[in-house]
């Protein structure tokens, strides 16, 4: 019987962006808000100011790509590669204020964002997502409506 043939190895690919309607709503989701913004207390030993304007920048990297011309598949591979690069590195900057805890959390959700699974990262960010919720406050929001002329 003759020898078992072996394939080359290969480094693995790196993973192809999705088609662009389907990518927008994940990356956007994915990458998109991350509950509270602002700063407030908590966090024993975390500079919580730091905190919450990281997970303000990691919500701010989907407006690239929500503002991304889908019609054009090179602009929106550059828009959502440059968003995937950014949040990153506010990835590698939150490892260096957050609990220890959430260190796990973050290498998960670096992964998904890394391979464009954006699904995966939704579910990555949940700890994320409950941190943020008893570390920082609501954003402050203001109203559509003008106020009255004249008084």
């Amino acid at each position: 019987m003759p020898p078992a043939v072996r394939s080359p190895r290969r480094a693995p690919a790196r993973p192809r962006p999705p088609r662009p309607l389907a990518a927008a709503a994940a990356a956007c989701a994915a990458l998109g808000s991350v509950a509270g913004a602002g700063c407030g207390t908590g966090g024993a030993g975390a500079d919580t100011s730091r905190v919450c304007g990281l997970l303000e920048r990691l919500a701010a990297t989907a407006t690239a790509v929500e503002r991304a011309d889908v019609a054009d598949p090179d602009a929106f591979e550059a828009a959502l590669e440059s968003a995937v690069a950014e949040y990153r590195a506010v990835l590698d900057e939150l490892r260096e204020v957050t609990a220890e805890e959430l260190a796990g959390d973050l290498d998960r959700l670096e992964a998904a964002v890394t391979q464009y699974d954006f699904a995966d990262a939704i579910r990555a960010r949940a700890a994320l997502d409950r941190h943020a919720g008893r570390t920082c406050p609501p954003p402050a929001t203001s109203s559509s409506v003008p106020a009255p002329a004249g008084g």
